[in-house]
């Protein structure tokens, strides 16, 4: 029997569609399809953390047969808010549903939901940087078991050497922020030409880790 073509992709707002169109353009989509993906699984959450993207892979497992799988990993500055009191295990569920949200500290700081003095106690760089290397260690080990690309892009600490990590291509290197305002559609922070100069520059890289 064939096995389903099906194409994942787990990270954080770089590659979400969950609070935008979905564009044939965005150079992930471009990356399924010339893989031949029967069905692109986008399973990426805005505001996503290393222990969010974990779930984000973890469910994609055990509710799809995956062939190809893209994982963009993010900063280890992102924490958790429980919006809804959580009295089960844990799962990506709560992350699409919003019962638990993940931000980066520093925009918590700024829009007054922590204080410096909260952030100072309980908040190290450090410690979390050290502690999402080993989720981005579990997050790799899992990954592998397809073929896989996986860009650590904003978390710049993870520096391990794989055949599957791509350091050269770099979304965040094509972001708003770079570029400033176009007048262009835009997802996952980059606007459509830069899509289209993103993935013209790595495309070859990119489909030689995958099927």
């Amino acid at each position: 029997m064939a096995t389903s073509n099906n194409f994942l992709i787990v990270g954080d707002s770089f590659v979400a569609e969950d609070n935008s169109e979905h564009y044939e353009w965005a150079w992930w989509n471009r990356l399924a399809k010339d893989t031949k993906a029967d069905n692109i699984i986008n399973l990426a959450v805005t505001g996503a953390s290393n222990f969010n993207i974990w779930h984000q892979l973890e469910y994609g497992y055990r509710n799809f047969e995956v062939r190809n799988l893209l994982v963009v990993l993010t900063a280890p500055n992102r924490i958790e808010n429980i919006n809804t009191p959580i009295d089960e295990t844990i799962s990506y569920n709560h992350f699409k549903n919003k019962d638990i949200t993940s931000w980066a500290v520093h925009d918590r700081l700024a829009q007054g939901e922590l204080t410096s003095d909260i952030v100072d106690a309980y908040f190290n760089f450090s410690v979390a940087e050290s502690k999402d290397r080993i989720i981005a260690e579990s997050i790799l080990y899992n990954a592998v078991k397809r073929n896989c690309v996986i860009m650590p892009n904003l978390f710049t600490g993870f520096t391990k050497y794989h055949f599957n990590i791509i350091r050269s291509a770099v979304p965040r290197d094509y972001c708003d922020v770079e570029t400033g305002p176009l007048d262009e559609p835009e997802v996952g922070h980059m606007y459509e030409s830069k899509h289209v100069e993103f993935y013209n520059k790595h495309k070859n890289l990119l489909l030689a880790k995958l099927d």
